[in-house]
C-alpha cells in the first residue's frame, strides 16, 4: 500500500500555533488557537475599524466562548467593501503596503478595494511556500502564469515564496502568446507551470505545444479560477502526463485560502491564518460537514485590513472523510461559484 506524504500545511500551522516540535498537531489545540485568535481580532477591529465599531457596537467579545458563537455575530458582505472600504482599516493609510482595486461585473458598481500591511504580505509569501512545497522542489523551475509584473501582486507573492524552497521562477504573466509561452518554457527549461485551468488548458490545445519533449513539465498547479471545472483539470493532467494539483484563494483571503496535498482530494485549509464557515445562502445558518452552502471566511491574523464573516460567494461543504495523507486539517470540495 503507497503512503502518501502529509500536507506540510500541518508541520507549519503546528509551528505558527506554537506547539513545540515534538507536540502532535490536535483539531483541539487548533480549535483554542482560533478561538483566542477570533476573539483578539473582534477586540482589534472593534478599536480599530470604524466599519465595525459601529457594526459591532451592541457585541461583547467575552460572550464568544467558543467558535460556534460567532455565527450569532453579523456577516461582512462585498456590498460593505465597495460602499467604504476605508472604513475597514485598521492602521493608518501611511502603514499600507499594497492596494487592490478587484474589477466589478457591473459598470455602476464601486470596486472593491483591500489593503495590505507588509506583515500581511508576509503572511501571503509564507504560505505559498509551505503550501506549494506539496509536491514542488528545491531546483525547479517554474512558469508563472499569472499576474506578477506589480510588485506584492498574486504571482509575485507566490514567486517570493517559491524561491524559499528555493524554486527558480521565471514570471511570465498570463497567457496571451501560446508561442511565447513555449518559447519560455525551452529557453528557461521549464518542469513546473503555475496560472489559471483555462489558460494552461488552451496552452495544451496550441498545437506548437508539441515543441516541449515529453515529460519535461513535472508539475502543475492551477489557481486564480475558483469555478469547479473537473473535466478541465482532468484534461490537463492527460496533457501534460503529470499530477495536476489546485489553489483555492481570493484576494480577500491575503490571497491564499487552501491547497491540495498529493492525494488531490479536497483543498487543505490555511487554519492558523483563516476560520472558515460554510453557512446557508438564504438564512446564514451554518451548515454541518458535508452539505454544500457559501464559504464566509473571518481572517485570524491580518494587520490592515481584517474581515470578519466575509460572504465569499463561493460555493464549497467540508469534506467529512479523513484525507489520504493523514492530515488532521479540515478539508474543502472542490469550489463552485
Amino acid at each position: 500500500m503507497t503512503t502518501l506524504p502529509r500536507t506540510p500545511l500541518e508541520d507549519w500551522i503546528k509551528s505558527k500555533i506554537g506547539l513545540p516540535a515534538g507536540a502532535v498537531l490536535s483539531r483541539r489545540s487548533l480549535a483554542a488557537y482560533q478561538l483566542e485568535k477570533l476573539r483578539q481580532t473582534l477586540d482589534y477591529v472593534k478599536d480599530c475599524s470604524p466599519f465595525y465599531r459601529q457594526r459591532f457596537s451592541a457585541l461583547d467579545t467575552g460572550s464568544v466562548r467558543s467558535l460556534a458563537d460567532l455565527a450569532q455575530w453579523p456577516l461582512t458582505t462585498g456590498d460593505d467593501l465597495r460602499s467604504d472600504p476605508l472604513a475597514f482599516l485598521c492602521i493608518s493609510q501611511s502603514a499600507v503596503e499594497r492596494v487592490v482595486t478587484l474589477p466589478t461585473r457591473s459598470p455602476r458598481q464601486q470596486p472593491k478595494r483591500l489593503f495590505f500591511s507588509s506583515a500581511d504580505l508576509e503572511l501571503a509569501v509564507d504560505f505559498f511556500h509551505h503550501g506549494f512545497s506539496t509536491n514542488v522542489a528545491a531546483g525547479q523551475r517554474m512558469l508563472v502564469m499569472m499576474p506578477c509584473r506589480q510588485p506584492y501582486s498574486v504571482g509575485d507573492l507566490l514567486s517570493r515564496g517559491l524561491a524559499r524552497i528555493p524554486v527558480h521562477t521565471i514570471a511570465h504573466g498570463p497567457l496571451e502568446s501560446p508561442e511565447a509561452v513555449v518559447d519560455a518554457v525551452l529557453r528557461h527549461h521549464v518542469d513546473c507551470l503555475v496560472g489559471a485551468p483555462s489558460q494552461i488548458a488552451a496552452l495544451g490545445r496550441y498545437p506548437g505545444t508539441a515543441r516541449i519533449p515529453a515529460g519535461q513539465v513535472r508539475n502543475v498547479w492551477l489557481g486564480t479560477e475558483n469555478v469547479r471545472q473537473d473535466s478541465l483539470v482532468g484534461e490537463i493532467g492527460r496533457f501534460w502526463g503529470c499530477p495536476v494539483l489546485q489553489h483555492y484563494g481570493a484576494a480577500e483571503m491575503c490571497p491564499g485560502g487552501g491547497v491540495q496535498c498529493t492525494a488531490r482530494d479536497g483543498f487543505h485549509l490555511r487554519e492558523a491564518d483563516l476560520l472558515i464557515e460554510i453557512v446557508d445562502p438564504l438564512t446564514a445558518r451554518p451548515l454541518g460537514d458535508g452539505h454544500h452552502g457559501e464559504v464566509v471566511v473571518t481572517t485570524l491574523t491580518r494587520e490592515a485590513m481584517p474581515l470578519v464573516r466575509y460572504r465569499t460567494g463561493h460555493r464549497a461543504a467540508f469534506m467529512t472523510t479523513p484525507c489520504p495523507c493523514g492530515s488532521i486539517l479540515r478539508r474543502m470540495t472542490s469550489i463552485g461559484v
